[in-house]
């Protein structure tokens, strides 16, 4: 029987890891590189010194940077090899959240549900098919809550040192995730003082240390950055201005979709169901244990979010990539809310919000839409010695892709800033919204050939006209 139930829970949480990598897979490269995931590459394919060099002058922590380059050694810096390190660690994060789960609530169902609630967030799904840091933010902080509600119950020096690990680890990735902290010790307060307040100070006076290495390189950082931002709009002037998003209603209803597919019935039944738990449980310890781990997975979901959007007001800190993290406590609650329903019962409803989800994890969260590839190999397929490409817009990724896709060619080469009558064909990018020439093509030069993709204009072939004799 218990050879049974083994493989049961086995083949159960299997299953949410194969949905998971399958949906992440599928339409991997549908979009090509964005701007931010060539700058990610670039500054990872230098040697280890040179990646942290660069990163130093960006606005990160290094840990990501050095991760991939590291991977970039094995596997590459082509476009699924970039982009599957993000798609392993978003599997890595499905079974940290399975056994965060089951710790939290103490049942494998918790855990499962947990998971599945993951592997259908098209909030994680999305940015695990990007080469960038958040997949590996989103894993810290699952850590970090796992192992902080493990010392919780147990204060070892091994629990300790892996929280501190875990939690530190995250300052050297990115930077907001450390709202999870000011969340654990709302936590810790409310529930946790039998773990004792003078381990619980000592164990935040030695996190704090093993952050004071790179103290110095985050505020160099962030006077560096205020540089760029509108302080008669923005008071404190820390943050990148162009990043972030306003605070407003439509924001905070789209990141409301981002957490939810956009199925707002079916997840605020689960959540409803998840918060009254803790009061449709008898007493004793098993009702103190779901209270607790209730109350901390709802002030991770709503906390995070609306400090940030509370500080945005003054300081521009809001994208919804730089709170992805609270999918984690999303997650928590909908496994408790399946794992509180009748046994007969939480099967069919795990299935059809399984089925739900994987119908409808594309409805709320969208990648940015990028078509350099498109545009890129065309015109490889189609030059001629000679031929010279007419950019207007950012050159990064379309560095990254005339580089693989043509490597014999300098890009530095071929790429020019103004036309002029040197060259007989020039290939003209089209800036987003639109493919109108500029004013040095309108003369002297004929529309030879486009290049379209999906309805969209993506570039277009001028020759220059034949002058006859003077």
């Amino acid at each position: 029987m218990r050879g049974q139930r083994y493989i049961g829970k086995l083949l159960a949480i299997t299953g949410v890891l194969i949905l998971a990598s399958v949906l992440m897979l599928q339409g991997l490269l549908e979009f090509s590189l964005w701007g931010d995931e060539t700058w990610t590459i670039w500054c990872s394919s230098a040697d280890l010194l040179t990646t942290y060099t660069r990163v130093v002058n960006d606005n990160n922590g290094p840990l990501y940077y050095l991760a991939l380059n590291l991977w970039m050694r094995m596997a590459g810096d082509g476009e699924f090899a970039t982009r599957y390190f993000s798609v392993l660690l978003g599997i890595l994060n499905i079974a940290l959240v399975y056994r965060l789960g089951r710790t939290a609530f103490g049942t494998h169902g918790a855990g499962v549900y947990a998971a599945l609630a993951v592997a259908v967030a098209g909030y994680h799904i999305t940015y695990a098919r990007e080469t960038r840091m958040y997949p590996m933010l989103i894993g810290q902080v699952l850590l970090s809550v796992l192992l902080y509600i493990r010392w919780l119950r147990r204060p070892t020096r091994r629990n300790a040192l892996g929280y501190i690990l875990a939690t530190g680890s995250i300052f050297y990735n990115h930077y907001y995730g450390m709202l999870i902290v000011p969340i654990q010790w709302l936590h810790f307060l409310l529930f946790g003082r039998r773990a004792g307040i003078k381990r619980w100070l000592m164990l935040q006076g030695v996190l704090l240390l093993s952050m004071a290495p790179w103290v110095p390189v985050f505020w160099a950082q962030a006077l560096r950055r205020a540089r760029f931002v509108d302080t008669s709009t923005y008071p404190i002037g820390i943050g990148i201005a162009g990043a972030t998003m306003r605070t407003s209603l439509g924001n905070v209803k789209t990141l409301v979709t981002y957490l939810t597919n956009d199925q707002y019935l079916a997840y605020g039944l689960l959540l409803a169901i998840a918060v009254l738990r803790p009061f449709l449980t008898p007493p004793g310890a098993g009702r103190r244990r779901i209270t607790s781990m209730t109350a901390l997975a709802l002030s991770w979901l709503a906390l995070v979010p609306g400090v940030t959007f509370i500080a945005n007001l003054y300081m521009p800190i809001y994208n919804p990539r730089y709170v992805s993290y609270i999918v984690g406590g999303l997650a928590i609650m909908i496994g408790s809310a399946l794992d509180a329903l009748p046994r007969r019962a939480q099967v069919a409803v795990a299935l059809a919000f399984a089925l739900l989800g994987t119908v409808t994890y594309t409805h709320g969260m969208e990648g940015p839409k990028q078509f350099v590839r498109q545009t890129v190999m065309p015109i490889v397929e189609a030059y001629q010695p000679g031929d010279r490409v007419y950019l207007r817009t950012s050159q990064l990724e379309y560095r990254y892709y005339f580089e693989h896709l043509m490597p014999e060619v300098s890009f530095d080469n071929i790429v020019i800033t103004k036309p002029d009558n040197d060259y007989t064909r020039i290939w003209y990018i089209c800036l987003v919204g639109g493919c109108e020439p500029p004013e040095e093509l309108e003369s002297g030069w004929e529309l030879a050939d486009e290049i379209w993709y999906e309805g969209h204009e993506l570039a277009r072939l001028y020759v220059a006209r034949r002058r006859g004799p003077d």
